[in-house]
């Protein structure tokens, strides 16, 4: 079963945007969360579960036009 890939994007009170990546397992999230530094500066990272479990053996490939 291919599990759901999802980024939650939370816009706070004071404007600041917090992204959290779901379903992506291992340090396959990594160049997701790349994408995210065109938006401005990343103040803190806090890796969640699924960042410490076992890697699917799926690839994640982002390309940049």
């Amino acid at each position: 079963m291919v599990r759901k890939k999802e980024v939650e994007f939370i816009i706070t009170s004071n404007g600041n945007v917090e992204f959290r990546i779901n379903g992506v397992q291992g340090k396959q999230c990594l160049p997701i969360s790349e994408i995210f530094k065109a938006l401005g500066t990343i103040e803190s990272d806090q890796p969640t579960a699924e960042y410490y479990a076992k890697e699917d053996d799926q690839d994640v490939t982002i390309r940049r036009t």
